[in-house]
């Protein structure tokens, strides 16, 4: 039998934040990495925690006439064994604005 649930389940939450700001600097493990992104980005319940998962989400999640700014903070402070994860968003954010030029990624830190 199908697993049923409610319709909150697949709904993204609004994005309140403009701009969006993603501190990683307290990110010591891989699910936290994604809850973070999970919450900023207001993903459905269920989001997958990978990169595919990231990629299934946010390349139509914006409109292409939409204005925003992520300002990303700790991406070098990542510990090393999450590293090639970063490179892994970092490469879905660049496909993100590429695909939607209003949408702007910048890193602080």
């Amino acid at each position: 039998m199908k697993e049923e649930h409610p319709v909150e389940y697949y709904m993204y939450k609004p994005i309140t934040e403009n701009p969006i700001v993603i501190d990683f600097s307290a990110v010591r493990y891989y699910d936290e990495l994604h809850e973070l992104l999970k919450s900023k980005f207001g993903f459905p319940d269920y989001y997958g925690e990978n990169l595919d998962a990231l990629w299934d989400c946010m390349r139509y999640m914006f409109d292409p006439d939409e204005q925003l700014t992520v300002e990303l903070h700790g991406v070098f402070a990542i510990r090393q064994e999450l590293q090639p994860d970063m490179d892994g968003i970092l490469h879905i954010f660049a496909k993100v604005s590429k695909k939607y030029p209003g949408v702007t990624f910048v890193i602080r830190s």
